[in-house]
């Protein structure tokens, strides 16, 4: 008996979302990022035991969120990312020994999904970011949108993004990824992305739930 393979020091990761309380059942009340309290000693001691893992923020609200920024379009209640709570994110993540992977708003100032998303609010929080020395190990782009947004136009987005790294972050050895399309299994969508995209993607992500057939999924993405 010996093992096929390994899996790499951060495999095991966890993630932190957006939701409200009125979308949740009482054990889960008071965990959206925006509200978890990011100095609690038992919390950075519990992350801790995780380095050097991931720590995931996203989910669909993150195509809600507004960064508290420059300019931006206004907050919907609960979904107002301040800066301080961003600074105290990264100080999280720095106490833990973990990697923080910060999903951005894909949905920001797009009409409809054969247009693209307004990066104004992006660049303001990749500034603030890269100013500060906010320690980021990836950013993600979207939940789960391959519905919603013409996967063409996601690739471009995406393409803008990592222009938009590169500059704010120009030494390669500090420079956060670029993840994605997080998005549930569909192959199609998935191979024009990368056709399009890839190579300006770090790695590619993608979610698996019960029943998913994902050995054709790949098969299928990987034509």
């Amino acid at each position: 008996n010996r093992s096929s393979d390994l899996t790499g020091d951060g495999y095991v990761s966890f993630n932190f979302d957006w939701h409200l309380n009125s979308e949740e059942s009482p054990a889960w009340f008071n965990s959206s990022v925006l509200v978890l309290n990011m100095k609690n000693p038992q919390l950075i001691y519990l992350a801790s035991q995780l380095s050097p893992g991931h720590l995931r923020v996203g989910g669909s609200e993150g195509d809600v969120a507004i960064y508290d920024v420059g300019n931006h379009l206004p907050c919907k209640p609960g979904f107002c990312m301040s800066m301080d709570k961003w600074k105290e994110l990264g100080e999280f993540c720095q106490a833990a020994k973990i990697r923080l992977v910060f999903g951005l708003n894909a949905m920001y100032g797009r009409p409809n999904k054969t247009s693209h998303f307004d990066p104004s609010n992006t660049r303001s929080l990749l500034e603030y970011t890269a100013k500060n020395k906010i320690p980021v190990y990836g950013f993600e782009f979207g939940n789960e949108l391959q519905s919603k947004i013409d996967a063409s136009y996601m690739a471009d987005d995406y393409i803008t993004i990592r222009q938009m790294i590169n500059e704010l972050w120009p030494d390669s050895t500090t420079r956060p990824w670029l993840i994605g399309p997080d998005e549930n299994p569909n192959s199609e969508f998935l191979k024009e992305l990368l056709e399009k995209a890839g190579p300006v993607l770090n790695a590619s992500t993608y979610h698996i739930y019960p029943g998913t057939d994902f050995i054709s999924f790949f098969a299928l993405s990987m034509q």
